[in-house]
């Protein structure tokens, strides 16, 4: 099992006894919560290095471009893969 080096052993422990406890649809759940939360949160950055005044479809496109590469960015044509926000 790979630590994250912010947790310890014993909490990671936990952590996984917790998921593996957890209905897979609660997993699922928390799992596209999550992703749904690094998505803000790199949308977040994103802002930040573009600038307030950046569009939302600049900050989709760029997000598209970390995530899957120019090519795929180029051919959404800024539109997000996952087509959510």
């Amino acid at each position: 099992m790979v630590r994250p080096i912010d947790t310890s052993i014993e909490a990671r422990g936990r952590q996984v006894e917790a998921y593996r406890a957890m209905h897979p649809s609660e997993r699922l759940r928390l799992a596209d919560e999550m992703t749904a939360e690094v998505r803000e949160l790199a949308r977040s950055g994103i802002r930040a290095r573009l600038g307030t005044d950046a569009s939302d479809a600049a900050i989709e496109s760029e997000l598209a471009r970390i995530l899957h590469g120019a090519d795929v960015a180029a051919a959404l044509g800024g539109r997000s893969p996952a087509g959510r926000r």
